[in-house]
């Protein structure tokens, strides 16, 4: 992890996305989150999920704070950009809700973000938190034709969350054609592991970092 983390040449702003709910999107943010700070990454983070708001709830009574970001109303989206030009975090981590696909294009439209966050010297990152359903797939098949649309070659990692199975399990995304396209334009792949189900509760219940659940009296 520190080999990879010392080649970061370029300022990110990240998303964590997959249109399907219930994933794992917040818990693969809340670990990118855990590795930004553990290597003194200069981060901003950033929760768009107006209902149930998991990123920011974790990190709420922490000097890291979360962003609370609206991205289903036109002029609440602008504090991202707001926030990269004022701040110049080397990292912008954004969570973005499940059934947030078409949010997410409207606001890129109306704000022209690809183009802005380029020209603030930012490399776009699409994080796909994969389960094992179709729907999954096709989220990110939308998502890599909707920005090639906008002439748009995007950074994209896909995680394949073991919660779900075993990688092996994972033989619709393995022999799928959005796969093929996904490696042609450079795509990641990596996993995440299934997590100790009371461990897990207990953090979820106490809304730890996995950082502080580390140190926690009350862990074994």
């Amino acid at each position: 992890m520190v080999a990879s983390v010392e080649k970061i040449t370029a300022k990110r702003v990240v998303y964590t996305f997959n249109e399907k709910g219930g994933v794992g999107k917040t818990t693969c943010a809340r670990g990118l989150l855990d590795v930004y700070r553990k290597y003194k990454i200069n981060c901003l983070a950033f929760d768009a999920d107006e209902r149930s708001a998991q990123l920011h709830r974790y990190y709420g009574n922490n000097s890291h704070q979360v962003k609370k970001i609206n991205i289903f109303k036109i002029g609440k989206y602008d504090a991202l950009l707001d926030d990269l030009d004022v701040h110049k975090p080397d990292v912008a981590l954004v969570d973005l809700p499940g059934t947030s696909g078409e949010a997410f294009e409207e606001m890129e439209k109306e704000l022209a973000l690809f183009k802005q966050v380029k020209e603030l010297g930012y490399q776009l990152t699409m994080v796909t938190v994969m389960s094992r359903t179709k729907d999954c797939i096709d989220a990110l098949k939308k998502l890599m034709t909707y920005c090639e649309g906008r002439g748009e070659e995007l950074d994209y990692l896909v995680v394949l969350n073991l919660f779900f199975g075993e990688k092996e399990k994972f033989s619709r995304w393995q022999n799928s054609e959005t796969k093929t396209i996904f490696e042609a334009k450079g795509g990641i792949e990596i996993t995440m592991p299934d997590l100790y189900e009371e461990m897990y509760d207990f953090i979820d219940e106490k809304s730890l970092t996995f950082s502080d659940a580390a140190s926690a009296k009350e862990m074994t």
